[in-house]
């Protein structure tokens, strides 16, 4: 049986582990493989950075999408105000002052609007050229992937990462490349998938979170720390995202073929899995983590 090496503790691992089918989009099988001294799960194997591409389709990934859609996009454009306003709150109680925000994988600018309005002077970085050239006609100051290199180091007060770092094909290097940009007494948040959330751990190979391939990596809360403390930031705060159980809950039964029905088990799963997620370690169906340099 093939090997690799964990990104984050250096432990062997094994390459085979659950079959996760790409509902999403092109129907390819993956596997899961699982560190099993940090909990860090890769998606195997890992198409070609020139090949990734092919398996997004910006009409239909929500955060690139740039155009009117039916009900499910309206409430999730509504849902989604209310994650901004939670998100500001979450890094205001965290002491940071408003100044110079990068927002990495920005998508359509839906959140550097948002930050804008309430005094942040934000600039992104979005790969995709459609979602990116959105945002730009929208005003926003929006680069390719290469300004992480490029921008002055210790320029950014907060450095902010929505569902991102499961994309990156190397994620150690990408928390250097943050690790360098963010002042020393700044703020780095990072959104993620958790895959020990009790959604994950119901819906199995059905769960939506999984992405496959689009999400590379699933991060376990001690992989995190340990990715983290590699580039040189501290793991300060955890903090649930409780909306995204319902998200992923309406996505996992849409995969599931459940009809109707599968409306009203979404809903109840999702409950059960942030009721569950504050009696337990586990966790929401996506945690929020707050790092600062070290």
């Amino acid at each position: 049986m093939s090997k690799i090496q964990c990104i984050a503790c250096g432990n062997s691992v094994d390459v085979a582990g659950l079959s996760i089918k790409d509902f999403y989009y092109s129907g390819d099988m993956f596997s899961i493989s699982t560190c099993r001294h940090c909990g860090l799960q890769s998606t195997q194997p890992k198409p070609l950075a020139d090949k990734l591409a092919g398996y997004y389709a910006p009409e239909k990934y929500i955060s690139h999408n740039t155009g009117k859609g039916g009900l499910f996009l309206r409430i999730y454009q509504l849902v989604q105000n209310v994650n901004l306003f939670l998100k500001l709150r979450g890094i205001t109680n965290m002491g940071t002052p408003k100044g110079a925000l990068l927002d990495i994988g920005c998508g359509n600018g839906a959140a550097l609007r948002y930050f804008n309005r309430k005094g942040w002077r934000g600039k992104g970085v979005e790969p995709a050229s459609e979602a990116r050239r959105h945002a730009i006609s929208s005003g926003l100051e929006v680069f390719e992937e290469n300004f992480l290199d490029e921008a002055s180091g210790a320029s950014f007060d907060l450095i902010t990462m929505w569902h991102v770092l499961e994309h990156v094909y190397d994620v150690p290097e990408r928390l250097k490349q943050i690790r360098r940009l963010v002042k020393s007494d700044g703020l780095v948040v990072v959104a993620l998938p958790n895959p020990g959330s009790y959604d994950a751990l119901h819906y199995g190979a059905y769960w939506a979170a999984w992405d496959v391939p689009r999400h590379l990596y699933h991060f376990s809360q001690k992989s995190v720390e340990l990715l983290a403390m590699k580039a040189g930031f501290e793991v300060t705060a955890i903090r649930p995202m409780w909306f995204d159980a319902f998200y992923v809950a309406l996505t996992s039964e849409k995969y599931k073929k459940s009809g109707y029905f599968g409306i009203i088990t979404a809903l109840l799963i999702g409950f059960w899995s942030n009721f569950v997620s504050g009696r337990g370690k586990q966790g929401t169906s996506s945690l929020i983590y707050y790092l600062r340099p070290r």
